[in-house]
């Protein structure tokens, strides 16, 4: 009823199975174009987009920007931005995009190869065939090194440190949002795993 000031929409908006195996396809638009107008109906000042996997499934990167506006309007097309939602408050939205770097799409050429090249260091498995048991052999936090997830060039790292930094001296508390979890184990109820990661 209005009451909502920001939806955070986190990614994974569709199923990656609306593509087809083809992105920007049809099916995909009009998957995409069933939720976002249940979404419309949500009467709230500010909806954010998270970059997800089954976005990229089905949709380019640019084709992404252009449907769920995820750079948020920054000038050189950046997925990964951060903005003040409430005028007056110190209160600092950071938005990461956890694909920057991905067997997916990731945001440069380069990324795709550096993701490739990434994965097979960590995982034994054939990382690009479809139907292989990635996660065989694999214990713990090494079962994320999958080709379903994605990670943060040092680009986009060094200006969350900054963007943290910045928001630290000006008295910000800052909400960080993206896909997965930029640090494993805060999800877990272990105090030492969270403290850890801090």
């Amino acid at each position: 009823q209005g009451q909502v000031l920001l939806l955070a929409q986190l990614g994974d908006l569709v199923d990656g199975k609306a593509a087809a195996g083809v992105k920007d396809a049809d099916s995909s638009e009009k998957a995409l174009e069933a939720v976002t107008k249940v979404l419309a109906g949500c009467e709230c000042k500010d909806v954010v987009n998270v970059v997800g996997n089954h976005e990229l499934y089905n949709f380019s990167r640019e084709r992404l920007g252009q449907l769920l506006d995820v750079s948020r309007g920054e000038k050189d097309g950046r997925t990964w931005f951060s903005f003040l939602p409430l005028e007056g408050y110190k209160l600092r939205i950071v938005v990461l995009d956890s694909y920057d770097n991905s067997t997916i799409e990731s945001c440069k050429a380069e990324g795709t190869r550096r993701a490739v090249a990434y994965l097979r260091e960590h995982n034994p498995n054939d990382v690009t065939s479809f139907g292989v048991d990635w996660s065989a052999g694999l214990d713990g936090l090494e079962r994320r090194f999958m080709p379903y997830n994605g990670m943060m060039g040092e680009e986009q790292l060094a200006w969350l440190e900054r963007s943290l930094e910045e928001a630290a001296g000006a008295g910000e508390r800052v909400l960080v949002l993206g896909h997965v979890p930029l640090c494993p184990g805060v999800n877990r109820s272990d105090e030492n795993i969270a403290t850890s990661c801090i």
